[in-house]
């Protein structure tokens, strides 16, 4: 029957098609593999199973999978055409490189939760998508999502709807009198019962039979035969999940159980809803989703490649290519790749490797050299063993310098292929990104000066900016560039060197600029996040961008300190430390993550655990004014009034009078009851806000100090028509209990709105 079947597809096909073999089906279709002769392409080709297309229309039967081929959604295999062979439907769409999550079950068993709830969050990415323009799949389960690596795709859309409707002209449904479409361990009781009113809720229990299936290896009803399974859809109740696998988070185990609800007004009322608790704050907190970074995670640390070059000032040249290639394996799951801030730190330092993988908690280290010479670079790289010391790959790029994209994409997929080959089912690969790229080399150039100069911070931030804009004067389509015009933005507004109210639009304008050339550019969905969470005060919105990042580049430090300011901002402390402690841990020797964990321990009212932090910033940094500053916060909070005392002057004096300790100092001055002098530091900072910007809210603070609380509301209601960040995180702030009897401080943290 096979030959004969696929003897008659290639006779419908034609020349321009070329069927080469069948592949094992799924239930209603038969699968074939062709060569589309004209693009030297392969195609996959579903031809309906002979039991079922007898007596089907074949127009209708087409007139139906075309509107299926209006989905276009990256978690949706297209329809590229339909036809008809020896009077049986079929339909073409795209060749998946990757293997069905049935065949990854039947090898695998169980999946592990956090690979589990990443892949059922892409399903329900497309059925959202395809439910808000009304078509419902109707035949959920494992043979029908698609998966490279985990990354998953769900095919047959509309299948079942197009082959009810065209067998029976008045069906409207998926079911018609006598015949219910579907597969018996995956469909809902309406679906069996036939019910004519059938709803995109039935997708849902589907879903959730198969979710179910995911995580104890076998779908909630099974039995000796189709009969007895589609009965036990209808009448009989599945045992709860916590009964087989006691190690998930309840949040995801209540989740699939609502999902299998008999009546689906009990069910999750949407795929949106289902997309929204999977990346919700009780299961993010089990860090299910992302990387589960385990002793068998493999991981490595980019070192700065030695720069080669004669040229004079091309330090930002080998400093730009090795970033680049940091963050192509920054986007690989399941690698755990240490931070740039951290690699870094061994520029210029002989220090043994081993010494390295101990201090960034990683076993593999890749180094290496750039060489340029006009418009030719040669880049050099090896990857080191962490614990011997043993060369585990090397090799030597010889290209033109716009070859240099292709050159850092070969480099990381060398390094991840030869950290990964026994991993490679686990990994997304590391895909090509043609909006990110330019073919401009002075275009290029100026954007890594800009990388250059925006890592130093401070005053580099403005000859960053300078450099992105002119790299976007020679290229205006370059995509990269955008988003460091958002980043520069973001960075300026948040060390307040610019008003928020200037610094917040205009970053989130370069970052949608830079996405509308590259969905795929996590960077700009990052300084999204951030936008979101710290100027527009959108909670929502920061959740849907962070996702979004982490997904694009799992080793993020940036987006994992967001999360953790985002939980704090809603007042769930333990999920907030142990975000920006992942931070942390992926950038193990920044002063800025280490800094991140002393606030959010502070916000958290573990004044203990804040100060121990910054003890542990003081001894790698003890000119790092910020951790000076929280520790004397902390130590204030356990009424240790002298050394806060000693350590915001210490703050003060190593930060150049920055206005935040200064602001804090005035308020500490007032309450040990030095109030002239407090007085004095109010001028001084007002006096300055004449001529550079000082946030409303330091004003605030020192007043507050000074317990003049109509001054204090006074300011607080001039941050908030400056939109100051802090202002996120009053509603937790210790620093300011002594409000929290004010009704006008409420009426502040309400229109917020966060928290």
């Amino acid at each position: 029957m096979t030959d004969t079947l696929k003897e008659r597809l290639q006779e419908s096909l034609g020349e321009g098609f070329v069927v080469e073999r069948e592949l094992r089906g799924g239930g209603m279709s038969r699968l074939f593999v062709a060569l589309d002769v004209a693009l030297d392409r392969r195609i996959a080709i579903k031809l309906l199973a002979p039991e079922l297309g007898e007596g089907v229309n074949i127009e209708r039967f087409r007139r139906e999978i075309t509107i299926t081929a209006s989905l276009q959604h990256p978690q949706i295999v297209p329809v590229f055409a339909a036809g008809e062979s020896g009077g049986l439907p079929y339909y073409t769409m795209p060749l998946v490189d990757g293997e069905s999550l049935a065949d990854r079950l039947a090898r695998q068993g169980a999946l592990p939760a956090a690979v589990a709830v990443g892949i059922l969050r892409d399903v329900a990415r497309a059925l959202a998508y395809a439910h808000g323009r009304g078509v419902i799949h109707r035949d959920i389960k494992p043979h029908n999502v698609l998966l490279t690596g985990n990354s998953a795709t769900v095919t047959d859309f509309g299948l079942a709807k197009a082959l009810a409707s065209a067998r029976d002209e008045t069906a409207t449904d998926l079911t018609s009198p006598g015949f219910s479409i579907g597969t018996p361990a995956y469909m809902a009781p309406e679906q069996v019962t036939g019910d004519p009113i059938l709803d995109h809720r039935a997708d849902l229990y589907s879903f959730g039979c198969m979710a179910y299936e995911m995580f104890v290896e076998e779908p909630p009803f099974h039995g000796p035969s189709a009969q007895a399974v589609v009965a036990a859809q209808v009448v009989e109740e599945p045992t709860p999940i916590t009964a087989r696998r006691a190690d998930l988070p309840a949040a995801l185990t209540d989740l699939v159980m609502r999902c299998l609800a008999k009546e689906p007004n009990d069910r999750p009322q949407s795929a949106e809803e289902v997309l929204h608790a999977l990346s919700g704050a009780a299961l993010l907190t089990a860090g299910l989703g992302e990387v589960v970074v385990t002793a068998a995670t493999p991981s490595v640390a980019v070192l700065a490649f030695a720069n080669m070059s004669e040229e004079s000032g091309s330090e930002f040249f080998s400093d730009g290519v090795t970033e680049e290639i940091l963050n192509r394996l920054a986007q690989v799951r399941s690698l755990r790749v240490a931070a740039r801030t951290s690699s870094f730190a061994f520029k210029g330092q002989q220090v043994d490797v081993r010494e390295i993988g101990r201090r960034l908690n990683v076993d593999t280290v890749l180094e290496g050299s750039v060489r340029r010479v006009g418009r030719r670079v040669r880049i050099a790289a090896r990857l080191l063993n962490a614990s011997d010391g043993y060369q585990l790959w090397s090799d030597e790029y010889d290209r033109e310098l716009q070859d240099v994209f292709a050159i850092q994409d070969e480099i990381a997929s060398a390094i991840a292929n030869a950290l990964t080959s026994a991993l490679a089912d686990w990994l997304h690969p590391i895909t090509t990104k043609p909006h990110r790229t330019t073919t401009s080399v002075d275009a290029y150039e100026l954007y890594l000066k800009g990388r250059y100069f925006l890592n130093q911070r401070l005053e580099g931030m403005w000859k960053a900016m300078e450099y992105y804009r002119r790299a976007l004067e020679k290229d205006s389509e370059f995509a990269l560039a955008h988003a460091g015009v958002a980043e520069a933005h973001f960075l300026l507004t948040l060390y307040a060197a610019v008003p928020p109210r200037e610094g917040g639009p205009e970053a989130r304008n370069a970052a949608r600029r830079a996405l509308a050339l590259d969905p795929t550019l996590a960077e700009a969905h990052t300084v999204l996040a951030n936008v979101s969470l710290w100027y527009d005060w959108n909670p929502e919105d920061t959740l849907q961008q962070l996702n979004r990042a982490v997904e694009l580049k799992p080793s993020d430090p940036i987006a994992q300190s967001c999360y953790g300011y985002y939980f704090g901002a809603l007042g769930l402390f333990d999920q907030a430390i142990g975000r920006v402690r992942a931070a942390v841990e992926i950038d193990p020797l920044s002063m800025w993550a280490q800094s991140n964990l002393a606030v959010t321990s502070y916000l958290a009212r573990r004044f203990d655990e804040a100060i121990a932090h910054c003890r542990t910033i003081i001894e790698l940094s003890p000119g790092y004014s910020e951790a000076h500053r929280w520790m004397a916060l902390a130590q204030l909070q356990q009424k240790r009034v002298k050394e806060a005392f000693e350590g915001i002057q210490t703050a003060v004096e190593l930060s150049n009078r920055h206005f935040w300790p200064l602001a804090n100092l005035g308020g500490l001055l007032a309450r040990i009851g030095q109030e002239s002098e407090a007085r004095a530091v109010l001028a001084e900072l007002q006096d300055r806000a004449r001529g550079e910007y000082v946030p409303p809210f330091a004003i605030a603070t020192v007043h507050y100090g000074l317990r003049d609380l109509d001054a204090t509301f006074a300011w607080l209601e001039r941050s908030l028509a400056e939109r100051d960040f802090w202002l996120l995180m009053l509603a937790h702030d210790p620093g300011f209990d002594f409000l929290r009897t004010d009704s006008r401080f409420h009426r502040i943290v309400e229109r917020v709105g966060v928290g």
